[in-house]
């Protein structure tokens, strides 16, 4: 007998995509499943769709809105699986994620099995995939894991695109009331972990729509950002993971030029630590990083100029 596995879908105000999600769970290759679908105070349709599933698999938390950490973890509470595997609930998953992810955890004696993804639109059409660097499943210890963590060819820290042992969880839970939860929690994670594997198969469909919590403007709250960067940095010894959190400060000014705003004390935090990563770093990053993350380096007004243009263009 498999061992059962909890998939968590936290459901907030999602009417028009939570079927699709929860359809495509239901589908599943991998059947031993506790489907744990949390109402995070949803004040749409959405859990009146939720209710009308009859599958005996299906398990359902009602709360209070607390947010998306919130959410995840009410259902890690009520879970019973052996493993847990957090799907958002405006995204969707291919039929085989599960099962594929399971017998990577099995194959490589993993803590964490990853995949890569993709980015659909709203219609649930392919946009893009998400570039991976390996081409076949890779295998990392805890060090080498948080070393690629924040670099953009590899799993991220995202909570969606992974299979957890249960006990990865015994102590650690989402921050609540923050945004960017993942950052901080995923770095726990990984500290505790012998092995983590990652699979290039694009099983998981991110969706990009434009009321999703990453596709508003910047906002006070985007600082959360900056609390576990700032704290990674602290305890870091390796330039690679270094230049990862460069990268991720890099996202935080991007964001800052959209939004209008310019906080000389964070581009001075990027300027500072950027001065110490090694050129032989930089081979972990594509081209077209490394010179955008050199040009806001050496030339912050240029950067602004240059980004600002290219963001109006798309």
């Amino acid at each position: 007998m498999l061992p059962k596995i909890s998939v968590i879908v936290p459901i907030y105000n999602v009417e028009d995509y939570v079927c699709a999600c929860i359809d495509s769970i239901l589908q599943q290759t991998y059947q031993n499943l506790e489907i744990i679908l949390v109402i995070d105070g949803s004040t749409d349709g959405s859990e009146r769709l939720c209710r009308n599933y009859k599958d005996e698999r299906i398990r359902i938390v009602s709360k209070e809105n607390g947010g998306l950490s919130s959410a995840r973890n009410a259902g890690i509470e009520v879970a019973t699986g052996a493993f847990f595997s957090f799907i958002d609930s405006d995204d969707y998953i291919d039929r085989r994620m599960i099962e594929t992810l399971y017998q990577d955890l099995a194959a490589f004696d993993a803590d964490v099995a990853c995949c890569n993804y993709d980015f659909c639109d709203e219609q649930s059409q392919i946009i893009k995939e998400h570039a991976a660097a390996v081409t076949a499943t890779a295998v990392y210890d805890s060090a080498a894991a948080l070393d690629r963590m924040l670099l953009e060819e590899y799993y991220k820290c995202y909570a969606w695109n992974k299979l957890y042992k249960r006990e990865l969880f015994q102590q650690i839970r989402y921050p609540e009331g923050r945004l960017f939860e993942d950052i901080p929690t995923t770095y726990q994670i990984f500290r505790q972990v012998k092995r983590v594997s990652f699979n290039p198969a694009s099983l998981y469909h991110y969706r990009i729509r434009a009321g999703s919590i990453t596709a508003g403007k910047f906002q006070q709250k985007t600082y959360d950002m900056m609390i576990p960067i700032r704290h990674i940095l602290s305890e870091s010894k390796s330039d690679t993971m270094n230049l990862g959190c460069m990268l991720y400060t890099l996202y935080f000014i991007d964001n800052m030029i959209q939004g209008g705003v310019w906080d000389k004390e964070i581009y001075s935090f990027y300027r500072e630590h950027m001065k110490h990563i090694p050129k032989t770093a930089f081979s972990q990053v594509s081209r077209q990083r490394k010179l955008q993350m050199q040009l806001c380096y050496r030339c912050a007004p240029l950067y602004r100029m240059v980004y600002t243009l290219l963001a109006r263009g798309r």
